[in-house]
């Protein structure tokens, strides 16, 4: 069940939709982009501006769960594939969102299946945001899929160093043959003490990190303008 909701981190506020006609957002669409997409941190209005591609990219891949045929489908998919790119193409590199879009991107070349560009997606979205644990299930699922057993277990496994408390990580972990206890968290979660003696230590300024660009997503010629 959990692989026909969307989008990471998104996961239970996704409902599957009955196919709708046409391109207009049907009222259980607006809810969901609203729930899912709108209600965040929209201060960055330059990015915010076009993320009404992000709500069509998973409006679509929703649709395409009941599409009543295989052309409606892959109709729906490219739809939502076009609206994930022109997402990446108009924020900028550095927008925090973009690891979720990378992941949306990736469940629908999944569902096309395009399986190549769906690992592709799942793994920029890991890169953007190392604490995305659907990405994590999304990479981990194709990999054992295609009798990968060993990399789907390193990958739930590097999931579970980022993402601790993720439940669907935990079970695959245990379904691949993990051992417990599981895996060290890569940040610990420091106790009163040391927070006390970090508040005591003269701060130091950081550098920023430099955000690289994504590539340019790919998509199947049927969702080229």
């Amino acid at each position: 069940m959990m692989r026909r909701i969307l989008a990471a981190g998104l996961i239970g506020l996704l409902p599957c939709f009955v196919s709708a006609a046409g391109y207009e957002a049907t009222s259980q669409e607006q809810a969901m982009c609203q729930a899912a997409v709108f209600d965040r941190d929209t201060s960055d209005r330059v990015n915010w501006a076009h993320m009404h591609h992000y709500c069509e990219c998973i409006r679509f891949t929703n649709r395409a769960y009941s599409a009543l045929s295989r052309n409606e489908m892959k109709r729906n998919l490219e739809t939502g594939i076009r609206g994930c790119v022109a997402t990446l193409k108009y924020t900028s590199p550095d927008f925090y969102m973009r690891p979720e879009v990378h992941l949306q991107m990736g469940v629908a070349y999944r569902l096309y299946p395009l399986e190549g560009k769906a690992i592709a997606e799942f793994m920029e979205a890991i890169k953007g945001n190392p604490k995305l644990a659907q990405a994590y299930v999304e990479l981990a699922d194709i990999q054992a899929k295609n009798k990968k057993s060993q990399e789907a277990l390193k990958t739930v496994t590097e999931g579970l160093r980022h993402a601790p408390d993720s439940k669907p990580l935990k079970r695959r972990y245990a379904e691949l043959g993990g051992k417990l206890p599981y895996p060290e968290p890569a940040v610990k979660k420091s106790s009163p003490a040391a927070d006390a003696d970090a508040a005591a230590t003269t701060s130091q300024a950081l550098p920023e990190p430099q955000a690289s660009p994504s590539p340019a997503a790919t998509i199947p010629p049927e969702a080229r303008d």
